[in-house]
């Protein structure tokens, strides 16, 4: 293992919880020195453990949410190829539509001298026959121990130990059709004596492993060439962390959370941190009935919509697979301020994730990630049933484009099915992945349905803003909201007749609600924010401005564009510099772009009731700079 710099950063401290007893899982008897895997299946309330049988055999056990876990039995007993000399890894592939997602489970033969890499796919009905993983270029894929495995943006990835000297760490993808050719993860020369980990954390693949020859747990975090960077060690108050089998992995609520044991004199550790964190803190696990509990062969770790963590290990010395669980700390503020766990990790909730298109939580518009889940679960909506009744459902709110250039979000349609105006109205609200913080922001919108912003009904909102959902310590704009823009009626919210629009910033006064009118005949609309630090003195304050036209940020800087149809520099109005909100590291406001109905009264129609038509709007730009 090459030498690593450390992790720096600042550390948020998310509290030990409680480790509840182990208990064991009945009928699961694990060959020696081999842990399980974990799987969620992300369309239905199912959880799985695969393992290997004390006669090598590939296992599988099952439950249901709120139910027990089945016998152990074997994944398919007429195939004598399914059988494995470490731990398998597992993963969903989601099906669109109404079919199950299909589960991957990837294993290495026993007596396999070329210890290759074979799986078998489940279809919710049989296991098929396993099959060796061959590259697009005709290779097969060799590994000395258990692969990694997980499903993002539909790829399936396959991470794994080299069969050689080097042992560099290896990855392939499924693109659906073909295997990609296998590379290594980065050009460093970094080095693992046992499985990697791997987890999908604030749009990139993290991969977590042991060192070869100091036994030292390193963390590879991706580059923006969707590559990775050179492998850092994680370090805790003690120094560097160690860990004697290998390492697990999960994310829980905006942090990385690692399992390892550094001895097998050592209880059960675990670590939570972020990614330019140091040190990282870690935690003994705290189980009374096995206090020196070893498993052999590494964890499994996962997590549930109960926001507890969920954590099966084989204990060392029996073949049983025991389960523990993590109870939270039961304060829930502490997780709330400047962390919006819905926002913050997209996956936390399963509720949440299965509601996805695919069992994804992002989509990608012009070249970023954005969350399309954000607070949202299946059995009320987003703001449904408090005055809003908006139904924020991420499968059916909007429309990727050609190319992910363009991006349509869409209210209630009449005629769609499935849209019933007795429900809550369907609303849209798209949240960007990346902490952006101060510089200049372009957003360019086409008004679809109608065809004129001025034409929306009173009671439907098109919006972009910035928001922390949790409580920052700002002493004002406790939320660190700048809205770019509100298309709001005057039957809406009541204020400046003649108008149809607004800039503002929280809490909403009337020094700080800018009105004005967008033109009748106006479609497309560019808005603009120059975002600056409210201490800044002698450049640009922060200032909001509306363009009639689509306009690049290279075409706003350079001032060859006609007059904005309305601008404001929030420091020119009574509480408006008050209110400007501080980027710091702690901060945790995202871009917004929604499309949503009001919650206030207007003549036509009574609160949050669906407009009369459908209405729908076509992103086409959005840019980010750091001011020049």
């Amino acid at each position: 293992m090459s030498e690593h710099s450390p992790i720096s950063g600042a550390t948020q401290d998310l509290g030990p919880g409680l480790w509840l007893n182990s208990v064991p899982i009945p009928n699961t008897a694990a060959a020696a020195g081999t842990g399980p895997s974990y799987l969620y299946m992300v369309d239905a309330n199912w959880f799985y453990l695969f393992y290997r049988g004390t006669d090598n055999k590939l296992m599988w056990c099952q439950k249901e949410f709120g139910a027990q876990w089945s016998p152990g039995k074997a994944l398919k007993e007429s195939d004598p190829g399914l059988v494995t000399a470490f731990s398998p890894a597992a993963a969903a592939w989601p099906v669109r539509g109404p079919e199950p997602s299909l589960l991957y489970v990837f294993f290495v033969r026993p007596n396999d001298s070329k210890n290759q890499i074979w799986f078998t796919v489940f279809d919710g009905a049989n296991w098929s026959q396993g099959e060796p993983l061959v590259t697009q270029d005709g290779q097969t894929q060799s590994t000395p121990t258990s692969p990694a495995a997980i499903h993002v943006n539909d790829k399936l990835y396959v991470f794994f130990k080299a069969d050689d000297p080097s042992n560099r760490i290896i990855y392939t993808f499924f693109d659906g059709k073909n295997w990609a050719p296998s590379r290594y993860i980065n050009d460093v020369e970094d080095h693992t004596s046992a499985a990697p980990a791997v987890v999908f954390f604030n749009g990139g693949l993290y991969i977590f492993f042991k060192g070869d020859g100091n036994n030292q747990v390193a963390m590879c975090k991706p580059s923006p060439d969707g590559r990775w960077l050179p492998c850092q060690v994680l370090n805790d108050a003690s120094g560097p962390i160690i860990t004697s089998p290998a390492p697990a992995a999960m994310v829980l609520r905006g942090q990385l959370c690692v399992f390892y044991t550094p001895n097998s004199n050592n209880p059960m550790k675990y670590c939570l941190g972020t990614p330019d964190q140091t040190p990282w803190t870690s935690w003994d696990i705290n189980d009374v009935d096995h206090p020196n509990s070893t498993p052999a062969g590494g964890p499994a770790s996962g997590h549930r919509n109960d926001q507890r963590i969920w954590f099966v290990p084989a204990v060392a010395g029996t073949s049983e697979i025991r389960e523990s669980m993590h109870k939270d700390d039961p304060d829930p503020k502490k997780f709330l301020d400047n962390w919006n766990w819905a926002a913050t990790d997209p996956t936390w909730s399963d509720d949440y994730l299965n509601t996805c298109p695919g069992g994804n939580p992002f989509i990608t518009w012009q070249g970023r990630q954005w969350w399309i889940n954000y607070w949202w679960d299946t059995l009320s909506g987003t703001w449904q049933g408090s005055g809003y009744q908006s139904n924020f459902d991420p499968t059916r709110f909007f429309t990727p484009g050609p190319g992910q250039d363009e991006l349509t979000l869409c209210t209630f349609d009449p005629n769609r099915p499935g849209d019933d105006p007795k429900e809550a109205c369907i609303t849209a609200e798209i949240v960007l992945a990346d902490l952006l913080g101060y510089g200049d922001y372009v957003l360019t919108v086409r008004a679809n349905e109608p065809k004129q912003f001025g034409a929306f009904e009173p009671n439907v909102c098109f919006g972009a803003f910035t928001y922390q959902f949790g409580i920052s310590t700002e002493e004002t704009n406790q939320h660190r909201e700048i809205d770019m823009l509100e298309t709001l009626s005057y039957g809406s919210q009541l204020r400046k007749p003649g108008t149809n629009a607004q800039f503002t910033l929280q809490p909403a006064i009337d020094t700080v609600i800018n009105r004005f009118p967008i033109p009748a005949d106006c479609s497309v609309v560019t808005l603009w924010l120059r975002r600056q630090d409210p201490e800044v003195v002698g450049s640009w304050d922060t200032g909001l401005f509306i363009f009639n036209g689509s306009y690049s940020l290279e075409q706003i800087r350079s001032g060859k564009i006609p007059q904005s149809i309305h601008n404001w520099l929030p420091t020119t109005s009574a509480g408006g510099k008050e209110r400007l909100p501080h980027h710091t590291p702690e901060s945790r406001e995202r871009l917004h772009i929604n499309l949503y109905l009001t919650s206030t009264q207007v003549p036509s129609h009574p609160a949050g009731f669906p407009p009369q038509n459908p209405h729908s709007v076509i992103l086409t730009r959005f840019e980010f700079a750091e001011l020049p």
